[in-house]
């Protein structure tokens, strides 16, 4: 591959991977009680305009398990999205892999105003 070639790809897949990156030194790690198979994560959602970004948390999971990620409190337009897995959702359930998911909430409309929200996260 010519040397301008390869800078160009290098430079893409380094940019493709920063903002998940980056996004995960930003979130908040989702911890389980002690026996427990389900955790509540709260925080306020943001349109994500003019730069603001969105409530983040981080799941880590094992090989083949079930998750089950579902807003049980916000406003209509409030929705989370979990990159490679499922976009602008409310409520979504998914086979694991051994990998650490990222779940930003975030409002949906630019209009929407900052608002609470409550995401319930269980794995079973």
């Amino acid at each position: 591959m010519p040397t301008i070639a390869r800078l160009a790809f290098l430079t893409a897949a380094i940019a493709a991977h920063a903002p998940s990156a980056l996004a995960q030194g930003q979130c908040t790690p989702i911890r389980f009680a002690r026996g427990a198979s389900s955790a509540t994560v709260s925080g306020t959602a943001t349109n994500m305009d003019a730069g603001a970004t969105s409530a983040c948390f981080l799941l880590e999971t094992g090989p083949g398990q079930t998750a089950r990620v579902r807003l049980t409190r916000g406003g209509p337009d409030t929705a989370f999205t979990i990159p490679d897995v499922v976009d602008n959702q409310s409520d979504y359930q998914f086979k694991t892999k051994a990998r650490t998911y990222t779940i930003s909430v975030y409002q949906t409309f630019r209009r929407t105003p900052p608002g609470p929200f409550t995401l319930e996260v269980a794995v079973r």
